[in-house]
């Protein structure tokens, strides 16, 4: 059986145009052992007082991978491998 411990962080890249806003990470916890070789990450915005115009770019991105521009709130990742992720 394969486990990886996941540590997760967030940024909102358009932070400069919308400093109030802020980014939460619904889905792996942090710490989370997963028993599998993906992950899907699931995030939302959690200012609501704040407006985004239209919809918001995310930078997505796991350990040193490209980071991939989305504008949906979940990305999955594919091939990981067993350790320490962020």
């Amino acid at each position: 059986m394969l486990f990886v411990l996941l540590a997760c962080s967030a940024r909102l890249g358009a932070q400069a145009a919308n400093p109030g806003a802020l980014l939460q990470i619904m889905q792996p916890r942090a710490g989370a052992k997963l028993a599998q070789t993906f992950v899907s990450v699931e995030y939302r915005i959690t200012n609501p007082a704040i407006p985004v115009a239209g919809s918001p770019n995310f930078l997505v991105q796991l350990d040193t991978q490209s980071p991939v521009s989305t504008a949906t709130t979940s990305q999955t990742f594919y091939g990981l491998t067993p350790g320490a992720h962020t």
